[in-house]
């Protein structure tokens, strides 16, 4: 058999293999499901029974932490339309000072998790992306929505170590605990 073949037949069998490694667990919702999942592959101890610390605001984060710092922002899932990377444990928050002109009673918005009743100008400096680590700094590969009922527009206290690269326009938490208040 030639190599490529030989991969092929790889790829072919791996793919078969998925569902008896991602065992039997039913459910009628294919979003609790996903997000059980997800938490499943996420650290033990991910998700916090209790808030950590004393949170500060993400601008207050922004304009003082440094990376490698440690840090505990209170913000909200949201600030962008798509707020979560598919297949990454990466989510976007926004600071809980940011007020949200999209909850109107007459705005009507479909997506008021994206705060797109405000400039990004505005938004800017409120922005933070909370991502999950391996022991190596590199992204997990599960999504972060439906785990631990983190979904868009809900408030997280989350701790976490500034990463590498971030600054104060673009903070960069990578979560150690994460709370989820609402």
């Amino acid at each position: 058999m030639n190599k490529k073949a030989s991969l092929w037949v790889t790829f072919v069998l791996a793919v078969l293999a998925i569902p008896t490694m991602t065992g039997c667990r039913k459910s009628d919702d294919p979003e609790e499901a996903a997000g059980a999942a997800s938490a499943a592959s996420l650290p033990a101890g991910l998700f916090l029974a209790a808030a950590p610390g004393e949170p500060v605001p993400v601008k207050q984060a922004k304009a003082q932490a440094r990376e490698g710092d440690e840090v505990v922002v209170r913000a909200v899932v949201g600030g962008e339309v798509n707020v979560f990377v598919d297949g990454r444990a990466i989510m976007k928050v926004i600071d809980t000072e940011m007020k949200n002109l999209c909850l109107s009673e007459d705005d009507g918005c479909k997506t008021p998790w994206d705060y797109c009743c405000s400039t990004t100008e505005e938004l800017q400096p409120h922005r933070a992306t909370v991502r999950v680590v391996d022991a190596e700094g590199k992204t997990l590969k599960v999504s972060l929505k439906g785990a631990g009922q983190i979904e868009e527009m809900k408030t997280l206290v989350v701790k976490g170590v500034v990463a590498k690269g971030s600054d104060e326009k673009n903070l960069v938490i990578d979560a150690k605990g994460i709370y989820v208040e609402n």
